[in-house]
């Protein structure tokens, strides 16, 4: 199984795990239970940590899980791929004060990060903070290093 789609009729035995936001959010799991027509057996609200926690014991079946989350690769769960695009996306973005905004400068050097990080990377780079306990700052420098924007 790959997409969600193929979840069908499998929906209604399933527990998913969410956190209550999720639950209850129209373009969170009402528009993805109507866009497939699915219903799941049984929701779960929790905390995000304790969804992967819970899936890991076996306690739901699926979750809300997060893709830049390292937790994904250390539990080795699948990714359901939204075949229908029910869910919209949450790229990162960066939001600047007016006084930055003018600082040439700066801007130049937040542009150079414009689609540099994807969520493989940016999974890969949490593990790093959350898993070998580095400082976030040396974890940033190594990657700027390693893609050529700093010297």
């Amino acid at each position: 199984m790959s997409t969600i789609s193929q979840l069908g009729g499998l929906a209604g035995q399933l527990t998913i795990g969410t956190d209550p936001e999720f639950a209850t959010r129209p373009d969170g799991l009402p528009q993805l239970e109507e866009v497939y027509g699915i219903t799941f057996g049984q929701t779960a609200q929790m905390e995000p940590t304790l969804m992967y926690e819970a899936i890991k014991n076996g306690n739901v079946d699926a979750i809300s899980g997060y893709t830049t989350d390292t937790r994904i690769d250390r539990f080795e769960l699948m990714f359901l791929e939204d075949d229908k695009n029910a869910l919209i996306p949450y790229d990162a973005i960066v939001l600047v004060n007016r006084g930055l905004m003018e600082n040439s400068q700066a801007m130049e050097a937040l542009l150079k990060l414009e689609n540099k990080i994807d969520t493989d990377t940016m999974r890969q780079l949490n593990y790093q903070y959350d898993v070998e306990q580095r400082e976030a700052k040396d974890i940033a420098r190594d990657y700027l290093l390693a893609q050529g924007l700093i010297n």
